[in-house]
């Protein structure tokens, strides 16, 4: 089977870094128009490039789902990756042995450190925005409401948009996102966000795929994520650790406020 991992990057000194051959492809994302240095770019074809600073990877996802023709295809980062046991990146052979026995290779789940995943995503974001998904897939695909109460008020996530899946399967998840999230863009003012929280349709997004599994009911395969420098694996480092996280979220955090 043809397998493509698309590693997504939007700069030409990371994505110089990344690894380049017949699985892994390098996928320049946010280029709209600008040179791409003759790498992979979301930016050709039916595309959304230029929504890439409040899409993110999504922009990427969006090509995937649109231009590849590959049987498998799969999403990371350039400082995130799948990774066996032995910490090295999946290959063909590992790959198509999982899905063989499961729909999805997603990272592993992460556990909210405060009440649940809305209050997290409130803590850091804002929690209107979450309200508002609901009240569209409410009005749009009103099945999904269950699986989505379950999620976003229950206690654990996969984060990162990331995945690994026969492309059938992606593109129904894509077919059933997107317009999720271009009807949110008339509804919600990211212009006038920070340049962290603008990122809105992609941190929206690492909930909804959530939703999106649970409720078609897909068997999914936990993987280790490898991350790649030291500032994020120091991030990672006290994510889990509940303990720091508690202290920076109830301390620091309202100290910095003050």
């Amino acid at each position: 089977m043809d397998i493509q991992i698309y590693v997504i990057s939007h700069l030409l000194e990371d994505i110089e870094k990344t690894r380049n051959d017949s699985i892994y492809t390098p996928l320049f994302v946010g280029r709209n128009g600008k040179e791409n240095f003759g790498y992979c770019s979301d930016d050709n074809g039916d595309n959304i490039s230029n929504k890439n600073p409040y899409f993110c990877e999504l922009t990427g996802l969006y090509w995937m789902w649109k231009q590849s023709r590959a049987d498998i295809i799969g999403l990371c980062h350039y400082r995130r990756y799948f990774v066996n046991e032995k910490n090295n990146l999946l290959e063909k052979d590992e790959i198509e042995s999982i899905l063989n026995d499961y729909d999805l290779i997603i990272p592993n789940f992460g556990t909210s450190l405060l009440e649940n995943v809305y209050e997290d995503y409130d803590n850091e974001h804002y929690g209107k925005d979450l309200d508002l998904c609901r009240k569209l897939i409410g009005e749009m695909t009103p099945e999904y409401l269950d699986s989505y109460d379950k999620v976003i008020y229950g206690k654990k996530l996969c984060h990162y948009n990331m995945f690994i899946a026969k492309k059938e399967i992606i593109d129904g998840y894509c077919e059933w996102v997107f317009p999720i999230l271009f009807e949110l863009e008339k509804e919600i003012n990211a212009k006038d966000y920070d340049d962290y929280r603008k990122r809105v349709y992609g941190f929206l997004t690492e909930r909804l795929f959530n939703v999106w599994f649970t409720h078609n009911n897909l068997k999914v395969k936990e993987t280790r994520v490898k991350l790649v420098g030291r500032m994020l694996n120091f991030k990672m480092f006290l994510y889990k650790r509940p303990l720091l996280r508690w202290g920076y979220v109830h301390i620091y955090k309202p100290y910095l406020k003050k």
